[in-house]
């Protein structure tokens, strides 16, 4: 049996089988990482995964899961950083939408047992937090501010009916 050795933050050292870890091969290269669960401290550990670290997960039995990240996630924006003052966003993530998390900073990231996640962001405005989550469809909800939410929900109402006979 293959036995692939991983550092841990808490416990240093460890060692794990291929079905321990988890390696996400992402369209974006410099997405790509690895995650197990460290069989000493119960502590989920994430790290980057390059071609060469890529490479020798998969040739040691590490089955490589391909993820691709939306082409608006590459989009350049401008303007001045985010600060404390800017509107603070909690939403739910699907599986399919956790790039996000890795993507736009976030104040916390929570993930639940189902793979989903709880993301708790900053936005300048409420604009681009809803094209975000329709972009997202299914795979993204606002739980608060309240008011995000119903926003998204009316443009929501308002795309669907243009499409009403």
């Amino acid at each position: 049996m293959t036995t692939i050795k991983a550092s841990c933050p808490t416990c240093g050292e460890v060692e794990l089988t291929p079905a321990d870890v988890a390696l996400m091969v992402c369209s974006h290269a410099p997405l790509s990482y690895y995650a197990f669960c460290c069989p000493t401290c119960s502590e989920e550990v994430r790290k980057p995964a390059d071609d060469h670290v890529v490479s020798l997960l998969v040739s040691g039995g590490v089955p490589a899961q391909v993820w691709e990240l939306p082409a608006e996630a590459l989009e350049h924006r401008g303007g001045p950083a985010i600060t404390y003052d800017d509107l603070l966003v909690t939403l739910a993530l699907g599986p399919s939408a956790a790039w996000v998390a890795d993507y736009h900073p976030c104040e916390s990231v929570t993930e639940c047992p189902d793979g989903s996640l709880v993301v708790r962001l900053r936005a300048r405005d409420t604009a681009w937090v809803r094209r975000l989550v329709l972009r997202l469809g299914d795979a993204g909800r606002v739980i608060a501010p309240e008011s995000v939410a119903q926003a998204v929900r009316d443009d929501a109402a308002l795309a669907l009916a243009a499409y009403a006979p």
